[in-house]
């Protein structure tokens, strides 16, 4: 057997106990070597092993082996590659505040779940949300608390909701959630809990605290084609609209 830097060459296993279970002997030979990434300090972690086996005993040479562990390094810097664009994309959809989905996605996505809810036959929700006197808040305490806040109802939003459904950004202090496969009642529910976890929460930062509250439009589509996207979300504002102009603090 041939260690190098993390990466093996058994040449023939048959010799080698460790590389076969207990009470059978392996035939055959291999290599393998470490998918190694480097972290911060020079440091590496083996992330993965790529491990080539041959049922004839000496199939393997020192060069297959360093050519192995060329192509390890290939792959490890192709994986680091999608990692990295991967992440520019969920940067180029996402809100640097709340870490949302952005306004565009949204509307991107929305298409998609028409498309899909019409061809299918199914039920779609979708909630607009907006916080109640959000402005006299910014300017009360000043931005940071008010980012703060933001902050907070994001994350009561994304926890309030399944793995499937899609909470986004609208703009300012506006939030739309998509609710595939849910019904206008069901949204409701769905509705009602996060309005009501909003106004039990106490927003706070060092200098301030406070309760704030949201009102919530629904509008619902049963995928039977006649109604768009963008009616959709009219139907949805319009219903927000009704919330705040019932006494806010409500669902509509």
């Amino acid at each position: 057997m041939i260690k190098n830097a993390g990466s093996v060459l058994v040449k023939n296993l048959s010799l080698e106990t460790k590389f076969s279970m207990p009470d059978e002997k392996e035939e055959g030979s291999l290599i393998c070597a470490p998918l190694m990434v480097k972290k911060e300090g020079g440091h590496g972690e083996v992330t993965g092993i790529i491990e080539v086996r041959a049922p004839a005993a000496e199939a393997f040479r020192e060069d297959d082996l360093k050519l192995l562990v060329v192509l390890a390094n290939l792959l490890v810097i192709s994986l680091e590659n999608i990692k990295l664009y991967q992440r520019t994309q969920e940067l180029s959809i996402r809100d640097g505040l709340t870490h949302l989905y952005l306004h565009r996605y949204f509307q991107e996505h929305l298409e998609e779940e028409m498309k899909r809810t019409t061809f299918y036959k199914l039920k779609i929700s979708l909630l607009m949300c907006d916080l109640d006197f959000f402005k006299k808040c910014n300017d009360s305490f000043g931005h940071v608390f008010g980012d703060t806040v933001l902050r907070d109802v994001s994350e009561i939003l994304s926890t309030s909701v399944r793995e499937i459904d899609f909470v986004a950004r609208y703009g300012g202090d506006e939030f739309v959630i998509i609710l595939p496969e849910t019904s206008y009642e069901g949204s409701k529910t769905v509705a009602e809990r996060i309005r009501k976890t909003v106004e039990d929460h106490v927003f706070r930062t060092d200098s301030h605290e406070m309760h704030v509250t949201i009102s919530i439009g629904i509008a619902s589509y049963s995928g039977d084609g006649l109604i768009t996207k963008d009616e959709l979300i009219a139907k949805a504002d319009a219903a927000l609209l009704q919330a705040k102009n019932t006494g806010r603090n409500r669902v509509c």
